[in-house]
């Protein structure tokens, strides 16, 4: 959904970066020349991985990183040091919080939480307890959160949502 998203701008180009090259291809030919593919593993610390990295979230506009949360504290670093904004659907990690400050010294937003769960489902709750509480009518006593994954086609009628999980839990 987020390429989609992303390709209704017509002067957009996508450089997606994936460590399975076969998914990869796919993902490419399905959009299209304006998705740009990159075979990458970003656990990888190398001077050649790390190069790539650094070429990429330079020539980037906009980082949308939708990595495991444990690996994103070095793209944000990058997207830091070139002055790239970032977008995570991962809650803020203590490490990712340990960069608000350099971040906002360098004028770049790291915005975490930007999905359905975590996200959405907050903004869309936090709405609903306004209204509820607005003017002293209602108190909240508790709130619980209880969501994830994204709508996927391709596993559509296999739950009653079609959903995919887009982490590891």
């Amino acid at each position: 959904p987020t390429i989609e998203f992303l390709l209704r701008m017509p002067t957009v180009v996508l450089n997606v970066v994936s460590m399975d090259g076969r998914e990869l291809a796919d993902v490419v030919e399905r959009y299209g020349p304006r998705v740009k593919g990159h075979v990458l593993d970003v656990t990888c610390v190398d001077a050649e991985a790390q190069s790539a990295q650094d070429v990429l979230v330079k020539e980037a506009d906009l980082v949308v990183s939708l990595i495991p949360a444990t690996l994103h504290t070095s793209i944000a670093r990058l997207a830091i040091k070139h002055r790239r904004h970032m977008i995570t659907a991962s809650y803020v990690s203590d490490d990712m919080q340990a960069l608000d400050a350099e971040a906002q010294a360098a004028g770049v937003v790291l915005l975490n939480e930007a999905g359905l769960d975590p996200g959405i489902d907050h903004m869309s709750a936090l709405q609903v307890i306004h209204r509820a509480t607005a003017n002293g009518r209602g108190r909240l006593i508790s709130f619980s959160s209880l969501c994830g994954g994204l709508p996927a086609p391709e596993v559509a009628g296999s739950n009653p949502l079609s959903y995919k999980f887009s982490w590891s839990p």
